[in-house]
């Protein structure tokens, strides 16, 4: 279903997290999150964060049917549309794999501070979100691909591989 190979912009720390991250821990909230939690539509549409510890799904919902398109672990960023576009698509939800731990950061409060005291990190901060995008869409590009000019052996192969 979903294939994962992270990618950063910046060098990782221990905690696997970016110097970018590490800045942000102090502006955002924690949230636990255990099987099956989802985050609320609030936080979907006003805020953008990261994976701390744990697993998420990120999930398409249109017309009661789901689709997968990614799995976030720790460092992986989550809604950067929020912060980039001021949007959040309302068919995306993201749900824990078991506990899970985020951090989340309003984005309209971020936008403010990142035009005044934390302005060195605006320039980081949208190459990391720019890259996480990337990565997804690419990634999502490719399971197309396959699912459309590979054989229905070759589909329930990699499924199983995975």
């Amino acid at each position: 279903m979903m294939s994962h190979a992270r990618t950063a912009s910046g060098p990782l720390g221990q905690d696997g997290l970016t110097a970018v991250q590490r800045a942000l821990r102090d502006r955002g909230i924690q949230r636990g999150l255990t099987a099956g939690d989802e985050l609320s539509r609030e936080t979907l549409e006003r805020c953008f964060g990261f994976v701390l510890h744990g697993q998420l799904t990120l999930t398409w919902h249109e017309d009661a049917k789901r689709s997968g398109i990614d799995l976030l672990l720790p460092g992986d960023w989550f809604g950067e549309h929020n912060l980039l576009l001021g949007a959040a698509p309302a068919a995306l939800h993201l749900s824990a794999n078991g506990f899970a731990q985020v951090l989340t950061v309003r984005a309209d409060e971020l936008r403010g501070l990142l035009q005044g005291e934390l302005a060195p990190l605006r320039e980081p901060l949208q190459r990391e979100l720019s890259a996480s995008l990337t990565e997804r869409w690419m990634q999502l590009a490719t399971r197309l691909h396959q699912r459309m000019h590979l054989g229905t052996d070759a589909c329930v192969w990699a499924a199983l591989h995975e």
